[in-house]
């Protein structure tokens, strides 16, 4: 996020982050949450789930609260996108499909899918603590209809069923409508309170060694190499 709300990937997205505020992160400036300010918004037809068959969604947190203003979704959420059924079954804008989030009072960390009807959801075993940085991940293989949560770079769930995904849900004429980072895909409910530092979307299932390095280069760089003894030149 780097103080500005700017993607520093290859989609470029660029959130609407006016009004908003960015605070000392992990890495850089992070966006500082807050219920009364509102979440970060995404453009509305970023395609971020359209075709995908599967995700990864990481972000370093750091909660003031870990129980959002309102109890609609039993939690508070980092990341939520909605999208268009395009055929016509569902044209509401807040049909979230994919969403990252800390549960209600607990500080777990919760992973929804829900392409058409019912959500799928995995939840961690490890819990985020108010007022500390967590790298928290969940990676979610819509082929294979499993889904695993990571906190600091470690699994803190099993590898869940989520025996209702189709991949043929996310197909290609799917367009998403909302995203939005640190309340619900409509931007209205379950806002998170704290900050949210290096959130990433990927259309890829990260393997346990990505995510254990990826956490591992931030907290601690020094662990992420290893340096052997010089060699002579041939």
């Amino acid at each position: 996020l780097d103080g500005s709300g700017k993607d520093s990937g290859p989609a470029r997205l660029t959130a609407v982050s006016e009004g908003k505020s960015f605070d000392s992160g992990q890495w850089s400036k992070a966006f500082a949450s807050k219920a009364s300010t509102g979440p970060l918004s995404l453009p509305m037809d970023a395609e971020i789930v359209s075709g995908a068959r599967a995700f990864t969604i990481s972000a370093w947190v750091r909660p003031d609260a870990l129980t959002a203003t309102d109890d609609k979704f039993g939690e508070t959420l980092l990341f939520a996108a909605s999208v268009d059924i395009t055929n016509g079954a569902d044209k509401n804008l807040n049909h979230a499909v994919l969403s990252l989030g800390l549960r209600n009072g607990t500080g777990y960390v919760n992973v929804s899918a829900r392409p058409r009807g019912g959500a799928e959801t995995a939840s961690s075993t490890k819990a985020v603590r108010v007022g500390e940085w967590a790298f928290v991940a969940a990676v979610v293989d819509v082929t294979q209809k499993r889904g695993r949560l990571y906190v600091d770079g470690e699994p803190a769930s099993a590898d869940v069923d989520m025996g209702d995904l189709e991949a043929s849900e996310y197909a290609d004429p799917l367009l998403s409508r909302a995203a939005h980072i640190g309340a619900s895909s409509g931007g209205r409910y379950a806002r998170f309170n704290g900050r949210i530092d290096e959130l990433k979307v990927e259309r890829v299932a990260r393997s346990p060694a990505w995510l254990r390095a990826a956490y591992h280069n931030v907290r601690r760089p020094a662990e992420a190499v290893s340096w052997g003894p010089p060699q002579p030149r041939p």
